[in-house]
């Protein structure tokens, strides 16, 4: 039998400076389904389109609209059989106004199956979640998105998941934080876009992300 390869995660976590929500998914699609190099790269994932709904009403806000630019991103990424579709200058822009930190629990894996399933995804080194934590003060909440993320995360933090959609208070090192439990943003998941950013959009509104000063 063929030994299965590990993986390690390809980005490092991305935590913007005073960081308020912490949101957790479990693993990056196989790199050919990619359309950046940053979180949630598979442009059959909503997570953007759901971002660019709730907080600017534009589901294709964090796309390429600049017919010029976009034809000179999809140029320079052509060596590399990647295909611009985010951008994403635009998108770390956004994440450091919001104070939106994203990072995934599986920062190494064995895939069993070559596609984003949850289901065939086996963490053999999780995320070191407290030890982020403590170094961040300013984070009030995790967020995590999809069933493996939450179980996962749950575990570090000694508390059990919320329903989806819910969160949860809980005592962290003597710091008071929620615990949220987002829809996972892939299309398998079976509820319309627009649903699922309404959970997200209530629990954003908890870590007081839908100011317009932020």
């Amino acid at each position: 039998m063929q030994e299965l390869l590990r993986e390690t995660h390809p980005f490092p976590p991305f935590l913007p400076e005073g960081m308020r929500i912490f949101i957790l998914g479990s693993f990056p699609p196989p790199e050919n389904r990619w359309s950046m190099k940053f979180f949630y790269p598979n442009k059959q994932n909503d997570f953007w389109r759901i971002m660019g709904y709730i907080f600017e009403g534009n589901k294709d806000f964090f796309l390429f609209r600049d017919e010029k630019n976009e034809k000179r991103q999809l140029k320079r990424s052509q060596g590399n059989h990647q295909e611009t579709f985010y951008d994403l200058p635009k998108i770390k822009k956004f994440l450091r106004k919001k104070k939106i930190g994203l990072s995934d629990m599986g920062q190494e894996v064995i895939r069993r199956k070559q596609n984003a399933s949850d289901a065939f995804l086996q963490i053999t080194i999780p995320l070191n979640l407290t030890g982020i934590l403590d170094e961040i003060p300013s984070c009030m909440m995790v967020a995590a998105a999809g069933e493996k993320a939450a179980e996962m995360a749950g575990n570090f933090l000694g508390v059990v998941p919320p329903e989806v959609g819910k969160w949860v208070d809980f005592l962290f090192h003597n710091r008071r934080m929620m615990f949220a439990r987002l829809p996972s943003s892939s299309r398998a998941y079976p509820l319309p876009l627009e649903q699922k950013a309404e959970m997200y959009r209530k629990i954003f509104e908890q870590a007081d992300l839908m100011s317009d000063e932020r």
